[in-house]
């Protein structure tokens, strides 16, 4: 699997339309930080998951300076915006808006997430990464790096998806 990130900045302004009164619901501006995350499982003919340049253009040239009130035909939250950015890419799994430094909003299609967990295995003392896989599935407890209390934590649709990425 080959993974992309790439970051991009914007200068735009929105206005929220909110049920309680609020600030926002005025028309203000912020400089965005846009951080899309793409995979594929085989390289595209030019050895890319996704060119860099058309991630960019693909964002900026809709958002960048621009009333995202005018543009987006939904209430321009920064959780919105990420949901967006994830359902417009095919390749893309996950999108972080950032507003500002301390305001950041994360949407992730959970049916093509990488990382499921990151949970440690008391019984061997280690932090270990489990992932998503189509091919095969593993609940074998510690043998597989996924002990019971560890399986336990997670929501049930995933118990049976995971795979131990290293042993």
């Amino acid at each position: 699997m080959y993974y992309v990130k790439k970051t991009i900045e914007i200068s735009a302004c929105h206005q929220l339309h909110l049920d309680y009164e609020s600030k926002c619901e005025n028309l203000h501006g912020h400089n965005w930080n846009i951080v899309i995350y793409c995979k594929a499982d085989k390289l595209d003919n030019n050895g890319m998951v996704y060119d860099f340049s058309k991630l960019k253009a693909l964002i900026s040239d809709k958002l960048d300076h621009k009333n995202i009130n005018e543009v987006l035909p939904f209430n321009p939250t920064a959780e919105n915006m990420a949901r967006w950015i994830v359902d417009s890419i095919p390749e893309c799994y996950r999108a972080d808006v950032q507003e500002s430094i301390n305001n950041v909003a994360s949407y992730v299609d959970d049916s093509m997430a990488p990382i499921v967990a990151i949970q440690s295995c008391s019984s061997i003392k280690s932090t270990k990464y489990f992932i998503r896989s189509k091919a095969r599935a593993s609940t074998q407890g510690c043998q597989a790096c996924l002990c019971a209390s560890v399986a336990a934590t997670l929501p049930a649709r995933f118990a049976t998806r995971l795979t131990p990425l290293a042993r």
